[in-house]
């Protein structure tokens, strides 16, 4: 609705704001013994999840605070986590985690099965994900954020060669839910707007197509054979 959500990490607990700022509850984690929260994100039936960074977990909590689940534990296997920072849910309600120390995004499916993991190369402190499923990741040190498919393969840089330059050392990252496509990216001097420009990708030719010219390069091959033979014969005959 209009209420929106915020972390303090250090009493640990979450404000539920109305959309003029005013608190409308607060929700006190210190008896689930956290240590370090960072990414909230919110599902689409309210449930809250929260990156209890130091315990490397993902929180689940009712609208009241109450603890349903937990999710991932420590490790750098395929359902690990180690220092996860930040967390956003994709179109089709499942999430990507930032999993920082090891350098990596996570995907989990809606029903909280670990699906994929990718390395970034680089410690990921953020993640945002747009209406299209595709995936933000920005890049601190190069100051630069990747864009990568639910899988993880990647798009593109904004910020990277080709493309103007990003004012900041981008930490973190937002979608713009509507009007004109945008990432929003947080860095210690300020926030900064990419706008997204949609263009086709470049045509692929077709199954049908690699078919018909694997058959005539056989058929070529076949030809070019045939003829050395021929000679190769003509010259022992002769």
């Amino acid at each position: 609705g209009e209420s929106f959500y915020v972390v303090d990490r250090g009493t640990p607990r979450i404000f539920r704001l109305d959309a003029s700022g005013r608190a409308q509850a607060t929700l006190n984690l210190a008896s689930f013994g956290t240590y370090g929260l960072n990414g909230l994100a919110v599902d689409a039936t309210g449930n809250l999840y929260v990156a209890d960074t130091g315990r490397n977990r993902i929180l689940v909590l009712g609208q009241d605070g109450g603890l349903k689940r937990t999710i991932g534990h420590s490790g750098s296997d395929l359902s690990g986590l180690t220092q996860p920072m930040s967390l956003a849910f994709a179109p089709d309600a499942s999430m990507f985690v930032a999993d920082w120390e090891n350098s990596r995004i996570a995907h989990w499916s809606s029903t909280f099965e670990a699906t994929e993991a990718w390395s970034t190369s680089f410690r990921p402190f953020g993640v945002a994900v747009d209406q299209l499923g595709r995936v933000f990741v920005p890049d601190l040190e190069r100051r630069r954020v990747e864009a990568f498919t639910p899988q993880g393969a990647p798009l593109g840089e904004l910020g990277g060669p080709g493309s103007p330059p990003i004012e900041i050392a981008p930490k973190q990252v937002a979608v713009g839910r509507s009007g004109q496509p945008s990432v929003y990216a947080l860095g210690s001097d300020g926030i900064v707007r990419l706008d997204l420009e949609n263009t086709a990708p470049p045509p692929q030719p077709s199954a049908d197509v690699d078919v018909a010219s694997l058959g005539v390069l056989a058929l070529l091959l076949v030809l070019v054979g045939a003829a050395i033979n021929s000679r190769r014969a003509r010259r022992r005959a002769a």
